[in-house]
């Protein structure tokens, strides 16, 4: 993950395309929430965590694939 956010932060610094920028942005930021649901999810036994945990793993799935497909 450091190395993800390593390479993003490099991206971010010597690239001047907004485009590419705002991508990059909304992929660092998203993927490791991503994890994050995914772990909650799995982690907590307590139904409405599992609930918006799933709830959250979807909306972000939504936010990313709207990201690359417009």
């Amino acid at each position: 993950m450091v190395i993800y956010w390593c390479f993003t932060a490099f991206l971010l610094l010597f690239t001047d395309y907004f485009v590419f920028l705002a991508s990059a942005s909304v992929i660092a930021t998203l993927v490791p929430y991503l994890f994050l649901c995914y772990a909650a999810m799995k982690g907590i036994d307590k139904p409405w965590v599992k609930l918006i945990a799933a709830i959250g793993i979807i909306s972000t799935l939504i936010v990313l694939l709207s990201t690359f497909l417009m």
